[in-house]
């Protein structure tokens, strides 16, 4: 693990997206372009009332409205997203593979 804080200053924001239309094209076309922004870290698609969670590193907030705008210019589906700065990671550990590793009962 390296700590982030080490290259400055860092922004860590988790977005839910949900997508105007819920054919497969629309989930395939919004899911290559943003495999295509290095900001976006991790994405997920969920269950409930979202489509996604992505979770995105930036240096400033500044930075991820601007990357946020671009996703909007694109038109790639985003009808409604709600934004989450990290004020303080609580708890940051890898996978915990030695329980995932075990027979199940």
């Amino acid at each position: 693990q390296i700590s982030l804080t080490a290259f400055g200053p860092v922004t860590v924001v988790f977005v839910q997206i949900e997508i105007e239309s819920h054919r497969h094209e629309d989930f395939s076309r919004f899911e290559t372009e943003i495999d295509k922004v290095p900001e976006i870290v991790e994405c997920w698609a969920i269950g409930g009332g979202m489509d996604y969670m992505m979770k995105i590193v930036v240096r400033h907030l500044s930075d991820y409205q601007t990357l946020i705008e671009g996703l909007l210019d694109r038109q790639i589906g985003i009808k409604r997203y709600y934004t989450y700065v990290v004020t303080s990671p609580v708890k940051n550990e890898p996978i915990p593979v030695q329980l995932l590793a075990r027979p199940e009962h």
